[in-house]
Order: structure tokens, then sequence, then C-alpha cells
């Protein structure tokens, strides 16, 4: 069985887009305006069986941050 392995970027990447598919599901498409806290949004990711520790996650929604899908006020 091959073994897969994966730099820190390409598992940001990875996980950075499967975290925007389940808030952009869940919060109303491509345009959604829907505004939730931290905690709705972290029961939201656990719910889609993503869980992630703190700073992973803080990795994650510094990328979406950065490319424009969340914007943290």
């Amino acid at each position: 069985m091959a073994i897969i392995k994966l730099t820190d970027e390409q598992w940001l990447e990875q996980e950075t887009a499967r975290v925007e598919g389940v808030l952009r599901q869940a919060l109303g498409g491509k345009d959604g305006k829907a505004g939730r806290n931290v905690t709705e949004l972290r029961a939201l990711l656990n719910y889609a069986g993503l869980d992630y520790e703190t700073s992973d996650l803080a990795a994650i929604r510094d990328k979406l941050v950065a490319d424009g899908v969340i914007e943290v006020v």
C-alpha cells in the first residue's frame, strides 16, 4: 500500500476547501451573508465530521480570511 505524504501547505489547502464547502452549504451558498458566532461555526464543522485542534482551525480561518471567503468582525 502506498503512503501518501502531504506538506503542511497541501494539508491546509485540502482542509480549507473542506471547511469552505461546509460553511457555504450551511450559510447560504457563495453569496450568503448569514452571520454566525464561532461556537455555532465549530458546531457546524463538528456535525459535518470536521474536528480540528484550535491551532489548525486558526490556520484554516486565516486562510479563509485571506481568500476572501469569510470576514472576521
